[in-house]
């Protein structure tokens, strides 16, 4: 007897073959179900925050380089349109993917 088939007999279990498949399969379909969508998820978020970030710091370093009428009238960096308005200051995407507007108050 060998000894695959005595532990097989010890337990008592026929077909744990088609057992231990089934749960193979599950895993991988929970990985590819659950797992891959959320971290695309995750990932599109923080590339967002990256974005409204680099906006910020767009819209800080131009208000203390440029003077405020220059900011009303609109100034261009980068790629990104800065314009002043009554209470906020808004810096516009020029990518032509996608339109992201962010705009610090004060």
């Amino acid at each position: 007897m060998k000894k695959e088939e005595f532990v097989m007999k010890s337990y008592k279990c026929k077909g744990s073959f088609l057992i231990d498949s089934m749960a193979g399969f599950l895993l991988i379909v929970l990985i590819t179900l659950l797992l891959i969508p959320m971290m695309n998820q995750m990932q599109a978020s923080i590339n967002h925050k990256l974005q409204t970030i680099d906006a910020s710091k767009v819209i800080l370093t131009t208000v203390s380089k440029i003077n405020k009428e220059e900011l009303k009238k609109g100034v261009t960096i980068g790629k990104y349109d800065i314009k002043q308005s009554d209470q906020q200051i808004c810096a516009i995407s020029k990518n032509t993917t996608s339109y992201q507007k962010t705009c610090i108050q004060y």
